[in-house]
């Protein structure tokens, strides 16, 4: 994945602020809540947007599985944000229609299959702000798909998924590049972040109906959300699948006071916290498309073969489909040679899950 260095790899789990205790001040040099967010991020920007262009027109000399297409979707995604973003910046007009192409492409894609779920899901990625709101279009995707949108409102859903954090490069550049938990001030500057992108949105015809979404990603059912306190219905229901799906995320990645979860942790924790924060609909969607063993955790079962969940059968969460791993004389992984759907094989299930450390330290087959 692209990544802004610097910027963007320290982009804070937004969510998790209420339990914020504060910080001493920034040595960095003041900046007021308004500023916006130019020179170097700029550049950098700039570059990002350069290389991107750079490794699309040089796929063919890419390894193998960077050069597989579900990796130039995600690097058209980071290029069209990144350029979002420059625009932004520069106070210039937002033009989304290339975003509308990318949001489509996404909703195709994750039609055919879990491949970008299973690379979003990834706990090896790295925290940040372009590749959170990448991964919130696809889980938001999924989330819908699962509730049962119509193709046009995944579209519309992956697009808003794509752009939902824009207003985070309104920010002063200081607070943007903060490692670290955040006091109270600087929590009610971020919090504004929502009003800028809403802003910057409804002046981009004919995507005007995003702003409210954007304006709404961050409210909870029971009125505990920013920035207006709203309360169950008076939320639109995409905004509540893009803000389960930026939280899933968070939990995920990274922070410098915790290590970013496995899916299944991340799973068990949405539901065991966010049941007061979204409605039963948006909850049940979120457990079909993403369950306790989504693609991409490693699992143990009860035959004591170690593989990978690679796909999820909706009818049964608790059966998906498994890769087991292959291993040779010594132990050492080599590759997969079965693929097991638990939902057709009722003598077998999973044990437990475990980390991929665990999974290739193993040697039980």
């Amino acid at each position: 994945m692209v990544r802004l260095s610097d910027l963007i790899k320290t982009r804070e789990d937004r969510v998790e602020t209420k339990s914020t205790t504060s910080v001493p001040p920034s040595s960095a040099p003041a900046a007021s809540p308004d500023e916006p967010v130019v020179d170097v991020v700029a550049e950098q920007l700039l570059e990002l947007r350069k290389n991107v262009e750079q490794a699309l027109h040089e796929t063919a000399a890419l390894s193998a599985p960077d050069s597989h297409p579900e990796s130039v979707l995600c690097r058209r995604a980071e290029q069209c944000v990144a350029a979002l973003a420059e625009a932004l910046l520069n106070d210039a007009p937002l033009s989304l229609g290339e975003a509308g192409q990318v949001a489509h492409d996404l909703v195709a894609s994750l039609t055919q299959d879990k491949t970008l779920l299973t690379r979003a899901l990834a706990p090896t990625q790295e925290s940040s702000l372009i590749g959170n709101m990448v991964h919130t279009s696809i889980f938001a995707t999924e989330i819908g798909l699962a509730i049962g949108y119509r193709e046009d409102e995944l579209a519309q859903l992956a697009l808003a998924g794509l752009v939902h954090d824009i207003g985070m490069f309104r920010l002063p550049r200081p607070l943007v590049l903060r490692t670290g938990r955040w006091s109270s001030k600087q929590i009610s500057i971020m919090q504004k972040h929502t009003q800028y992108g809403a802003d910057a949105v409804k002046r981009a015809e004919p995507y005007a109906w995003l702003s409210d979404l954007i304006l709404q990603e961050h409210e909870r059912i029971n009125g505990s959300g920013y920035p207006l306190g709203l309360k169950g219905m008076q939320i639109h229901e995409p905004a509540q699948v893009i803000g389960l799906a930026d939280r899933f995320d968070a939990l995920l990645r990274s922070r410098s006071w915790r290590k970013g979860m496995l899916p299944h942790e991340a799973v068990r924790v949405v539901l065991s916290t966010e049941r007061h924060h979204f409605s039963t609909r948006v909850l049940k969607g979120f457990v079909r498309s993403i369950t306790l063993y989504p693609p991409g955790t490693w699992v143990k079962l009860s035959t004591g073969a170690v593989g990978m969940v690679t796909s999820i059968n909706p009818q049964h969460p608790l059966r998906p489909v498994v890769s087991l791993e292959k291993r040779g004389r010594r132990g050492d992984p080599q590759g997969y040679e079965d693929v097991v759907d638990l939902s057709l094989t009722p003598s077998l299930c999973i044990n437990q899950t475990i980390t991929p450390v665990q999974a290739y330290s193993t040697t039980t087959h």
